[in-house]
Parts: C-alpha cells; structure tokens; sequence
C-alpha cells in the first residue's frame, strides 16, 4: 500500500486549516504557499475533500476554504479515502466476498491483519492529535494572507 502525492498533500492542507481559528477561512493561494503545493493541484484536492464534507468552501470576494468538522473529528483514514477511495491492501481485504479462496488461502489472514493494523492507527490518527506537534513548527509557516469568513 502507498499513499498516493495526492493524499499526501489532502492531509497537509486539512494538518494546516486544524491549525488556524475554526471560523477562519483561507484562500487557495495561502494554503497553497503554507503547504508548498502548486495553487492548481491544491485547488482540486480541496474541491474533492469539499464534495467529501472534510472541508467548507466560501465563495465570493472573501472566499476561501476551512475544515467543516472539529479537528477532533476528522482522522487520517477520512482524508485519505476522501482521496484515494476505500484503504486497500489486497483484493481481498476487507471484502472476502471477492475473492474465491478466502476459505483456503494461506495469505489471508496476514493481509487481514495488516489491514487491521494500518486502518486502525489511521482512523485512531486525529488532526487534533497533531496540533501540538505542529504548534512547534509554526515558526517555519510564512505569514499568510487570509480571509474571515
């Protein structure tokens, strides 16, 4: 399993809007600049963690984009499927009922397990959890222009 460039990117810029106030809403541009990602790319993955409610969209002259839930409320495994769709690592898992030789197969059992693993710590992973950690570094963020919403 990788995460795709993609996802990658989804979490720095929902990491970067559980940082500010909740009722601060930031341009493309800013969060762009914070996240070190081009204004294009960012622009369609808030768009699609928009159409999955993870973020609120504003428009008009003092548009913008903020986290529709609590930080507490929104894990790794919601941004990550809000990119990439269901969390796979095998056909099999977690769906058995695709595979034939579920019954039989020797396999299965270490995939489930991982699978297990790996959706658990992700869904067990709140943004809230990371905002001490990245209240340390918020030193290294450029003063941004933003707008109230």
């Amino acid at each position: 399993m990788k995460i795709s460039r993609k996802a990658d990117y989804a979490l720095r810029a929902v990491i970067f809007l559980s940082r500010q106030p909740f009722s601060q809403v930031y341009m493309i541009s800013a969060i762009s600049q914070a996240t070190g990602v081009s204004r294009d790319f960012m622009a369609k993955i808030l768009k699609d963690l928009s159409v999955r409610g993870l973020v609120k969209a504003q428009k008009g002259a003092n548009g913008g984009y903020k986290l529709a839930l609590s930080p507490r409320d929104i894990s790794f495994k919601d941004v990550i499927e809000a990119i990439e769709g269901s969390i796979e690592i095998n056909e099999c898992v977690p769906n058995a009922s695709l595979c034939t030789r579920v019954d039989s197969c020797e396999m299965y059992s270490v995939w489930n397990k991982a699978y297990q693993a790996i959706s658990n710590v992700l869904e067990q992973t709140k943004l809230s959890d990371l905002a001490e950690v990245e209240n340390a570094h918020l030193e290294t963020f450029p003063v941004l222009e933003s707008r109230i919403g």
